[in-house]
C-alpha cells in the first residue's frame, strides 16, 4: 500500500492523528517482538493497513527494521513542529 502524499506530508511536519501517533524522529522503545528493548528514532510510515507500522533507525547501529505502532512506546517526541 502506497502512502497517501497527505499523510506523508503531516507525518514529515510533525502533526500527530488517531492514527498516526508517531511522527519524523521521535525517540522510541520497542516493547514488544523480536526488537524488544531496542530504541530508535522513527524515520517512515511503512504501512497502513492492516495495521500503521513505521521503519526506525536502530540507535545501536544494527540498521532499519519495520515495526507495529502497537509495539512501540515514545520516549522523546520530536521538535519538528517546535
Amino acid at each position: 500500500m502506497v502512502i497517501s502524499k497527505e499523510i506523508n506530508d503531516a507525518f514529515f511536519r510533525g502533526e500527530r492523528s488517531e492514527k498516526i501517533k508517531y511522527v519524523i524522529n521521535d525517540t522510541i522503545e520497542v516493547t514488544n517482538g523480536q526488537h524488544k528493548g531496542i530504541e530508535g528514532a522513527v524515520i517512515s510510515v511503512e504501512t497502513l493497513a492492516p495495521e500503521v507500522t513505521y521503519i526506525v533507525e536502530c540507535f545501536d547501529g544494527t540498521g532499519d527494521i519495520v515495526i507495529p505502532q502497537k509495539n512501540l512506546k515514545l520516549l522523546i517526541p520530536s521538535d519538528v513542529k517546535k
